[in-house]
C-alpha cells in the first residue's frame, strides 16, 4: 500500500506490474484503475478523519486550494460527495501540470493561481511523493500520514486533521472540531 500512496498514473502503472507480477503494459493497468475509480470504484470512500471540520473551519479565513496526483475529475467528483468542493478557490491536478508530484509543479502552479509566493503558504500532506514536491515547492509542510507507519519529512507533523495543536497552529479554536 506504501508503494502506491501519492503516485500519479506512469509511477501508479509501473508499481502495479511489479507488484502484481502482471505481463500487461503499466500505463494500461494504471489507466484501468483510473477508469475504475473515476466509473465509481471509489463511491462511498469517506475522507481522512477531520478532513470536512477542517475544510469547513479554514473556508473563508485565506485563499485554499487542492493540489493532487489524482485527475481533475475525480478529485472533483470526491470533493462534491464530500460536500466541500465550493470550499476551494482553486484545484490543479496532475493533469493540469506538465510534471506530476514529486515535481512542485502542482503546488506551484496553485500558489500562481492564487497569486501568493510559496513561502506565505502551507500544505498538508499525506503522502512521500506530495511532501517533496511540497518541500520542493518552498511551501511549509504539515505532514499528516495517511497510515500510522507512514514517515516523511515535514516541517511538523500530525497524527489526524483532528489534533488540536494543528488547529491551533492553524489559528483556529480547536473546541470547533465536530468530527
Amino acid at each position: 500500500r506504501h508503494a502506491l500512496v501519492g503516485l500519479q498514473l506512469e509511477a501508479l502503472g509501473h508499481a502495479l506490474a511489479e507488484l502484481l507480477g502482471h505481463p500487461a503494459p503499466p500505463r494500461q493497468l494504471a489507466t484501468e484503475v483510473y477508469d475504475m475509480v473515476r466509473d465509481g470504484a471509489g463511491n462511498g470512500h469517506a475522507p481522512m478523519p477531520g478532513a470536512i471540520s477542517l475544510v469547513t473551519a479554514l473556508h473563508g479565513t485565506r485563499p485554499l486550494a487542492v493540489a493532487s496526483n489524482t485527475p481533475r475529475q475525480i478529485v472533483a467528483s470526491y470533493l462534491q460527495d464530500a460536500g466541500i468542493l465550493n470550499a476551494f478557490d482553486t484545484i490543479i491536478c496532475c493533469d493540469q501540470v506538465s510534471r506530476p508530484k514529486p515535481a512542485p509543479d502542482t503546488y506551484l502552479a496553485a500558489c500562481s493561481t492564487l497569486r501568493r509566493d510559496p513561502g506565505e503558504c502551507l500544505a498538508l500532506e499525506d503522502s512521500p511523493t506530495g511532501a517533496i514536491a511540497a518541500l520542493t515547492a518552498g511551501l511549509y509542510l504539515i505532514g499528516i500520514p495517511s497510515a500510522t507507519d507512514l514517515l516523511f519529512a515535514a516541517h511538523q507533523h500530525a497524527a489526524t486533521l483532528n489534533d488540536h495543536a494543528l488547529w491551533q497552529s492553524l489559528g483556529l479554536t480547536p473546541n470547533a472540531l465536530t468530527a
